[in-house]
């Protein structure tokens, strides 16, 4: 069966449709026009469409995805902020939406066609909130705050059309760490937490008996020998991911062009470095496909795609291909 990634290229205003079958390489499908700066995007598998955040008309543009995987615009629902990170919910009728400028959180309703609707929730003065998402047991959302060195804990529930938000803990780490993206383990009994500044994760259980939050560990990118010596005084880390079906953990940061590979404990959570790649010039996105089978990272200095065969035994990557994919690719997702 073909799967299709879709990559937002905000510098040349595109998004790219690329097809992909098991061990062939990518098959272009379409480079979409959009006249505008595509940002941050998400799938609904459920109604079939792409969300995508665009600037500076500043709002939501939704594509509906044809059986080829190309790409038809629907709707456009206006914001008074740009955002940098979207997220659907398990039920597939909320976006929550991140603003780094707009300092907030916004949560947009869908309607049973899957065209958001109207905002329902807006939470303000989350400094530089940077991604929200909700573990997988539905009952609480994380939010980042980057310039608070903080993530927000709220409790979550809904009612008919609405969704309310209490905030009930902060998980807090060091000063100018700048905590950015977040992953679940084992039903959200471990979160994973990726500093920007500092290239290194926090990771935290939850004892949902207790109902508490633990600071477990806190992990570099890189070998510890090298922070210990300065070789690497200040990172730029970007996104995280955890394998569908194995105990691994992929990290990757835009000043070592790199992606790293790390080994989940399963009992206690725990990371262990495994090994570090280079990867694309400045890798601001990547994701894995439902099997656990392939990455795909795309850099926004080398304006490439780079397709990734996965390691079953060990998580190990191997690169297969590389393709232009527009100006300055900033999210790739797949489908």
């Amino acid at each position: 069966m073909q799967k299709h990634i879709y990559v937002s290229s905000p510098k040349s205003n595109q998004i790219y449709v690329w097809g992909f079958v098991e061990k062939q390489e990518l098959k272009l499908i379409q480079v979409l026009d959009i006249n505008l700066q595509a940002q941050p995007i998400t799938i609904s598998n459920k109604n079939n469409l792409l969300y995508v955040g665009v600037k500076p008309k500043l709002g939501i543009n939704t594509y509906e995805i044809k059986p080829n995987g190309s790409l038809f615009l629907k709707d456009h629902i206006n914001l008074d902020f740009s955002i940098n990170y979207i997220f659907l919910n398990k039920e597939e009728n909320l976006l929550f939406c991140s603003s780094f400028h707009g300092n907030c959180l916004c949560v947009v309703k869908i309607n049973e066609f899957g065209i958001p609707e109207r905002i329902v929730n807006i939470t303000k003065n989350i400094y530089g909130c940077h991604s929200a998402k909700i573990n997988e047991t539905n009952n609480k959302l994380y939010v980042t705050s980057l310039k608070e060195d903080q993530t927000y804990v709220y409790d979550i529930s809904f009612y008919e059309s609405s969704v309310y938000l209490k905030e009930n803990y902060l998980l807090k780490t060091q000063n100018q760490y700048g905590p950015r993206h977040i992953s679940f383990y084992k039903k959200g009994e471990f979160i994973y937490i990726i500093n920007e500044f500092n290239g290194t994760i926090d990771v935290w259980r939850f004892d949902k008996n207790e109902k508490i939050h633990t600071y477990i560990q806190n992990i570099s990118l890189v070998k510890f020998n090298a922070i210990k010596n300065n070789i690497f005084t200040e990172l730029w880390s970007s996104d995280i991911h955890i394998h569908p079906k194995k105990n691994f953990l992929y990290a990757c940061d835009r000043k070592l062009n790199s992606i790293t590979l790390f080994h989940i404990n399963r009992q206690t959570g725990l990371l262990n470095f495994i090994k570090k790649y280079d990867t694309e010039q400045q890798p601001r996105s990547f994701c894995i496909d439902d099997k656990g089978k392939y990455l795909f990272v795309v850099g926004e200095k080398s304006n490439n795609i780079t397709m990734y065969k996965i390691s079953k035994k060990n998580g190990k990557i191997k690169k297969i291909y590389s393709y232009f994919s527009g100006l300055g690719p900033l999210w790739v997702v797949i489908k």
